[in-house]
């Protein structure tokens, strides 16, 4: 099969601060360097730590909002909205209103077509 499967409820659970990490592909997982993709949650008032990636991380809230710190910035994220962070930029997220958040991401610790087009600006 060209596809590979993996569920929900077999993902590697952790935490980023309060918040639920759900680790669903990873390069141990896929044997794919490049790219992880997680699904993160929790409720309201929680945090995650302020911390910094090697590479770029790409999130997709699904349900929720979140006040969405990046270098310092402040960025107020609800259900639809989508953010990028650029590698090495101080990032975290505290969830915020009624409901819990729901949001999917990508982080791609050795993207060798963003690294390729960085290089060329």
């Amino acid at each position: 099969m060209k596809a590979i499967v993996k569920k929900l409820r077999d993902a590697e659970k952790g935490k980023r601060g309060d918040i639920l990490k759900e680790v669903i592909f990873s390069p141990e997982v896929t044997g794919n360097r490049f790219l992880r993709f997680s699904v993160y949650s929790g409720k309201p008032g929680t945090e995650s730590d302020l911390h910094v990636n090697p590479g770029d991380d790409y999130f997709y809230i699904l349900k929720g909002s979140m006040l969405f710190e990046v270098d310092g910035e402040e960025i107020e994220l609800e259900a639809g909205d989508f953010v990028s962070v650029l590698e090495d930029a101080p990032h975290k997220a505290t969830i915020t209103g009624d409901e819990d958040i729901l949001l999917i991401a990508a982080h791609c610790d050795e993207c060798p077509l963003l690294k390729q087009h960085k290089g060329n600006k």
